[in-house]
């Protein structure tokens, strides 16, 4: 009877002890992450405490610094944040390379290109966070990353990385960085037009008035029949840009009239305010009922 009442004690005392490590360590963990916070919020990273934190023990302080940096954008730190891309716990490679993405536009010409170079065929193939990846570089990258992209990830009949490259394609194209083999990719994704998903109509509507673009224009005005509502409000804020009364009038009338989607409507609208109206009556009178 001594002999079970002793082992109750100990089992009793080892839970209790349990307890109170796990209350600890959570309350050393939620210290750590106010910490952080304060520290990004000050911008006080002088000192070497969040520097500290990237290489901690528990993986969600580590992810929380990481991310911390991408708000910070200290260039100073971007080889630490490349080591956090591989080896290391999902979440916190997926915010390393969202911080890598904020902070890389930072850098000199030359030293995004080496970073670039590094990125997309050294570090990619070693990442949980590949696709993350390949969209961020769209945030700095130059053109030759974009060709790279393109070049890795552009093939039509594999497509695990499509929507990754589509984005970054995008993001490429809204700080005007564009390449023939982007373009053409983009196009391509396109047909046929009622299968075309809005991230791609999405990535053309950014790259905008270009040869490419318009040459395609007769296959590109099909998707205003697209059934999902976002491929045809981007449509419509295309062929604002590209101004081509041959092509663009009639689906941007019907697009402002007869769509469904407020939005669709609406974006028309604006697409047809960038033509010339004069003698256009009925575009005229479509802005006199809306």
């Amino acid at each position: 009877m001594k002999a079970v009442v002793v082992l109750v004690c100990t089992l009793i005392a080892l839970n209790v002890s349990a307890q109170t490590d796990q209350e600890k360590a959570l309350l050393e963990q939620q210290d750590k992450l106010e910490l952080i916070l304060q520290l990004q919020d000050r911008r006080t990273i002088h000192d070497g405490k969040l520097i500290h934190f990237l290489t901690d023990d528990n993986p969600l302080v580590r992810e929380r610094a990481v991310r911390a940096y991408g708000s910070i954008q200290d260039t100073s730190i971007l080889s630490l944040l490349v080591d956090r891309l591989t080896n290391d716990k999902p979440d916190v490679e997926l915010s390393a390379a969202f911080a890598i993405g904020q902070t890389a536009g930072l850098l000199s010409k030359k030293s995004r290109e080496t970073l670039q170079h590094d990125l997309i065929w050294a570090r990619i193939d070693r990442t949980d966070a590949a696709d993350q990846l390949i969209e961020e570089i769209g945030k700095f990258g130059t053109e030759e990353a974009l060709r790279d992209l393109v070049t890795r990830f552009g093939d039509i009949s594999a497509t695990p990385r499509t929507e990754a490259l589509v984005m970054s394609i995008a993001r490429f194209a809204i700080r005007s960085v564009t390449a023939h083999e982007a373009t053409e990719y983009i196009l391509k994704l396109l047909k046929p037009p009622d299968r075309a998903r809005w991230h791609a109509a999405y990535a053309l509507q950014r790259i905008g008035d270009k040869k490419e673009v318009r040459a395609s224009i007769d296959d590109v005005i099909q998707l205003y029949t697209n059934s999902h509502p976002l491929v045809r409000l981007n449509l419509a804020t295309l062929l604002g840009k590209l101004k081509d009364e041959r092509s663009s009038l009639e689906p941007l009338l019907k697009l402002a009239e007869f769509d469904a989607d407020w939005r669709v409507r609406v974006n028309a609208l604006k697409a047809l305010a960038n033509f010339d109206l004069n003698g256009k009556d009925e575009v005229l009178k479509l802005f006199r009922r809306s």
